[in-house]
């Protein structure tokens, strides 16, 4: 009897767990099973290997042939476990010295030439294994975006082959094996970045209060709402508010490349700083929103990942999807679960929604309308009640927007606010942010938040809001929240009452819907 141990890779989403190769040969009639992997799987599994292997030269054993995959969770790709039995077979065959190749993890299908194919998702695992620190080898040409800001000295040994028969040649020293690049393109540094045109900004016209509500959204990453009828701007602000987004930092940018690589409908090619914008339609299932299916894909709300998350007409998605929302939105992370696996994948997604007020959208017009709404108060309270309320809890900011005025030209959202200015007190706003608590404002643990100065005129209403049987106390410590982000956009120091009171009336734009209903 012999016995040779390997090792491999089984990807849960963005996390990797170690899978343990054992290859037995022993005496009896000819037979090679493969254990751990679904009966389909390890046929075609063990088709390859032994064609590969006889195409090395060597004749396959003509005994018993056992292999047992061992691993904590299933794998959603168990081709890719080729590369890894195939070492652990001919480490049995004794055609491998086992010494030359400890302590590495093999990961790759195999053609029937022995030829290794092209590792898709390269992104994913290779960011996966980094975090595990194992000494990978891979395909050639393996897609390494990862390896961006590792310095040499905390890289990885990863060593890249293009064959069997070129990771045999490795190990009897007939050849060295060669580390594996990172093939990205140079990324700029992030201070380096240009900016998006936020020139677009400007062709909003009117709706001052909206345009100040999602500077202040951006400004911090807070959720909004915008409530209002058809074409007050609502989406056309939405969609703007891209081009003021600032850059990613680094780590976001390869979080959302080992994202991007597991949908294989999407380049994995880096994003290149620019932070994303995802607008799902109201049909999109609960399943599109959060990830699901075999083998496993990332919802919109992890591809939004580091961005905008923007949901128009929002009463009209699915109550089941909208429920689902509440958790990733305070933990910045979903989780997926099945029989035997949980998926945990990013999530720290900015909510933007845009709804209308009635179920005909013409609730709230300016007077003079020829088309009235003609929903009665029922019907209007029955369509808001789509939304519960701990999900409309979760919105920082919720702005009621009526009609666009009839005069022409834009109302400035500060004297001064043009789309460029207001991009550049964005990034002020976030950068003064990050220098005094290292996340953003919506992120600010409660602990934290407790500590931030405010002044005594600011304390005292923080103690009459605090008496408001209709706010919550998850309410009031986001109301605190959006008031250090006006603070920090004003470059205050402290928060005053103006800052705070500005925060409540920007979150209004519910209570004034039920004022207009009732």
């Amino acid at each position: 009897m012999t016995l040779a141990y390997t090792q491999t890779l089984a990807l849960c989403g963005l996390q990797a767990h170690l899978v343990q190769v054992e290859a037995d040969l022993s005496g009896g009639l000819p037979q090679f099973n493969i254990l751990g992997l679904a009966a389909q799987a390890a046929r075609e599994s063990r088709d390859r290997i032994r064609v590969a292997v006889q195409n090395l030269g060597f004749g396959f054993p003509a005994g018993r042939v056992t292999v047992q995959l061992t691993s904590p969770i299933a794998l959603e790709s168990p081709g890719l476990a080729d590369l890894a039995i195939a070492v652990a077979l001919l480490q049995a065959m004794r055609r491998l010295p086992p010494e030359r190749l400890a302590g590495q993890v093999f990961l790759g299908q195999l053609s029937l030439s022995g030829a290794l194919l092209p590792l898709e998702q390269g992104p994913s695992w290779t960011r996966a294994a980094r975090r595990l620190g194992c000494r990978l080898v891979v395909p050639r040409g393996t897609s390494a975006y990862s390896l961006s800001s590792v310095t040499p000295e905390a890289s990885p040994a990863w060593t890249s082959v293009s064959s069997l028969a070129d990771l045999l040649a490795c190990a009897l020293g007939k050849a060295a094996f060669e580390p594996l690049v990172d093939e990205a393109p140079a990324m700029p540094a992030p201070g380096r970045i240009a900016l998006p045109d936020p020139s677009a900004w400007d062709e909003v016209q009117g709706q001052p209060q909206a345009k100040r509500a999602a500077v202040v959204a951006l400004a911090g990453g807070h959720h909004l709402l915008m409530l209002g009828p058809p074409g007050v701007g609502k989406s056309m602000i939405a969609h703007r508010m891209a081009l003021l987004q600032p850059p990613m930092s680094v780590e976001d940018e390869q979080e959302l490349t080992a994202i991007r690589a597991l949908t294989p409908d999407l380049s994995v090619t880096p994003v290149g700083g620019a932070a994303p914008f995802r607008a799902p339609h109201h049909t999109a299932s609960a399943s599109a929103l959060f990830g699901g299916g075999r083998p496993f894909r990332p919802g919109e709300i992890s591809l939004a990942h580091g961005g905008i998350l923007f949901l128009d007409e929002l009463a009209e998605f699915r109550r089941d999807a909208l429920e689902a929302l509440r958790e990733p939105l305070e933990t910045g992370s979903v989780q997926t679960a099945r029989l035997q696996t949980r998926f945990v994948m990013p999530a720290r997604t900015q909510l933007v929604a845009a709804m209308n007020p009635c179920p005909c959208g013409l609730f709230g017009l300016v007077r003079g309308n020829s088309t009235p709404c003609r929903c009665s108060a029922r019907q209007v309270q029955a369509y808001r009640s789509k939304l519960s309320a701990p999900l409309l809890d979760r919105f920082d900011l919720v702005v009621l927007m009526g009609a666009r005025p009839p005069k022409s030209g834009s109302v400035p959202l500060e004297p001064d606010w043009t789309g460029a200015a207001a991009q550049a007190a964005i990034v002020r706003a976030r950068q003064r942010a990050r220098a005094r608590q290292g996340v953003l404002n919506a992120q600010l643990p409660e602990s934290l938040l407790m500590r931030l100065p405010m002044t005594s005129c600011a304390t005292s209403l923080g103690d009459q809001l605090e008496r408001q049987p209709d706010l919550s106390r998850r309410a009031l410590s986001r109301i605190r929240r959006v008031a250090q982000t006006i603070a920090d956009l004003a470059d205050l120091a402290v928060v005053d009452s103006a800052c705070l009171a500005q925060a409540v009336e920007l979150r209004r734009g519910l209570a004034l819907q039920e004022q207009a209903i009732a």
